[in-house]
């Protein structure tokens, strides 16, 4: 079971191709990834270096196809196999429970190495996932420290640690001298009063 691809009707009547990573006998249900044709930009990163750099100075400046960052991977290229009319990617965020009943019919099957790639990376962007929740979360937080004026230094700390391990570009603050439209009590120099004219 484990590695093949299947035709299955989901949710709604929709019937979308799936490849089987997990089954459990006992259950009678498969732990499944959906996948798709895959376009311009998986094929490009299947690709050599050269290769890349020889298509992209083909390009002008804004069709170029960059290299996706370590967070935006979640697809994993299994090429065509016998079975499958096209090129194809697994999707592995896009995951669903599936029955026997649900089985249409089997189209193919892949090796075992790339069903244990798609559940590395599942696992990771899992954990990515994750960690992007906390950061809403820490956002907010830190926001509503800054408003309050309480001190914020320890969920600052974490917000950074959090970005790295993501490995987003580092953090730069549009203007962190500048007056962000809180109530902050004036400290230095006069305090200046303008009247509205008419």
């Amino acid at each position: 079971m484990l590695g093949e691809i299947y035709l299955v009707r989901i949710e709604k009547n929709r019937v979308v191709p799936v490849i089987c990573l997990v089954y459990k006998k006992d259950l009678e249900e498969m732990h499944t990834a959906q996948i798709r044709k895959a376009n311009q930009v998986d094929l490009f990163n299947t690709y050599d270096i050269r290769t890349r750099m020889k298509l992209n100075r083909e390009r002008s400046e804004k069709d170029q196809i960059r290299n996706p960052k370590k967070y935006e991977i979640d697809t994993v290229f299994i090429g065509s196999p016998k079975g499958l009319k096209s090129e194809s990617v697994v999707m592995v965020s896009k995951a669903h429970l599936i029955r026997p009943n649900q089985i249409i019919r089997k189209l193919s099957q892949v090796s075992e190495k790339l069903v244990k790639a798609c559940l590395a990376l599942q696992v990771e962007v899992n954990h990515i996932n994750k960690l992007k929740k906390e950061l809403g979360m820490l956002k907010k937080k830190i926001q509503l420290a800054k408003m309050n004026n309480e001190r914020y230094s320890d969920l600052e700390k974490r917000f950074e640690q959090i970005r790295d391990e993501i490995g987003y570009p580092e953090y730069k603050d549009s203007d962190p001298s500048g007056y962000l439209n809180y109530r902050e009590v004036p400290n230095k120099g006069y305090i200046r009063i303008f009247f509205g004219g008419r």
